[in-house]
């Protein structure tokens, strides 16, 4: 078996990057928009949806 623990940490952390970026995208349209019972209830489900 190769060893795939880099590979594994390399698109955690990618993952992670990607969750950030939508997270920032999340808190600028609710700041745009004021919706913010609509940012937590979608920020809400994406920490169960984890």
């Amino acid at each position: 078996m190769p060893d795939i623990t880099g590979l594994t940490d390399y698109v955690s952390s990618q993952v992670a990057a990607v969750l950030f970026i939508v997270m920032v995208v999340m808190i600028v349209r609710a700041f745009i928009s004021q919706r913010w019972g609509m940012f937590f209830s979608s920020f809400i489900f994406a920490v169960v949806a984890m």
